[in-house]
């Protein structure tokens, strides 16, 4: 009895650590996604802009 509720005091921190460690990534790559994105979105606009003002 108590080694299978250590067990699964064990299993249930390392279910914590992992999604921890999951939403870690995640909140990084959605942040790198949007410096990406906004970097991408002022390139395009650089490129524009003197076709916009040619026009």
């Amino acid at each position: 009895m108590r080694i299978s509720s250590a067990s699964a005091v064990v299993g249930v921190l390392g279910m914590q650590f992992s999604y921890g460690m999951l939403w870690g990534l995640f909140k990084t790559w959605s942040r790198a996604d949007a410096i990406i994105d906004e970097r991408l979105a002022a390139g395009i606009q650089d490129k524009c802009t003197p076709g916009q003002a040619r026009a």
